[in-house]
């Protein structure tokens, strides 16, 4: 078991990965809500040595979130798209991202993922960097993914030639797995150049993993990092990190 602390509580098998996190939810029926907030989304401690935040940030609705959330059956929808209104609450959402003055995004290799950080990416003007480590756990048909040469010709301007062809391992993944991989991301973004100007647009099941927090469309958690091993190179810099799955 990972034993770590969290503001939040665990109701799964096995502790969070990281130390601790703010909750914060954008979703759209809480946007005016947050925007009343001063600095919208709350904002980690400035000026501390060895302490620094990085915002991860669930989709926005799926095909397969709609279907699902209707039914609560499996419609067997493999690395579905973005509904329209996932599509619009995403874009109502990038006003929230600006005042946390997020500058790079980081996007799991999912369909869902990859059109939430593109949305993002064009109402805020922003890089966008492929990283198949904070890609969900896979477990459901939304979690069947595509060939990275599929990717390639819907996204030709992203880079995807750090996925393996089955990057999502295609059977359900272990809870053990799931963890090593968020260890992983950890292990990467504590490195970070500027992790707070970093948002990182990923899935229910990782941020789960890694906070202990379960969030909707669009919820998103400041993860707190430890910086002791000091700064490496800008997020997305380092060329695309191997999942070894």
């Amino acid at each position: 078991m990972v034993r770590a602390r969290s503001t939040g509580g665990w109701t799964g098998a096995a502790a969070p990965v990281a130390r601790s996190a703010v909750d914060h939810h954008i979703s759209r029926t809480e946007q005016k809500q947050t925007a009343r907030r001063r600095g919208g989304l709350r904002r980690p401690r400035r000026g501390v040595p060895g302490v620094a935040a990085m915002l991860l940030v669930r989709h926005a609705e799926s095909e397969w979130n709609r279907r699902f959330g209707a039914s609560r059956v499996d419609p067997g929808l493999p690395d579905p798209p973005l509904t329209e209104r996932g599509a619009a609450e995403a874009r109502a959402a990038a006003a929230l991202l600006r005042r946390e003055g997020i500058r790079r995004l980081l996007a799991s290799p999912y369909r869902r993922a990859l059109q939430t950080a593109r949305i993002l990416a064009e109402e805020l003007d922003l890089p966008v960097a492929v990283e198949p480590l904070v890609r969900e756990r896979c477990a459901f048909s939304c979690d069947q993914g595509t060939h990275p040469d599929k990717l390639r010709a819907e996204w030709p301007d992203l880079d995807f030639s750090g996925l393996e062809p089955v990057w999502w391992g295609g059977v359900i993944e272990s809870v053990a797995s799931l963890e090593a991989r968020a260890r992983r991301f950890l292990a990467l973004a504590e490195r970070f150049e500027e992790p707070e100007t970093v948002a990182v647009i990923t899935h229910w099941g990782f941020i789960r993993c890694l906070t202990g927090r379960e969030v909707g469309n669009l919820g998103a958690v400041r993860l707190r990092l430890d910086r002791a091993a000091g700064p490496a190179p800008r997020a997305g810099d380092q060329g695309q990190t191997r999942s070894g799955r």
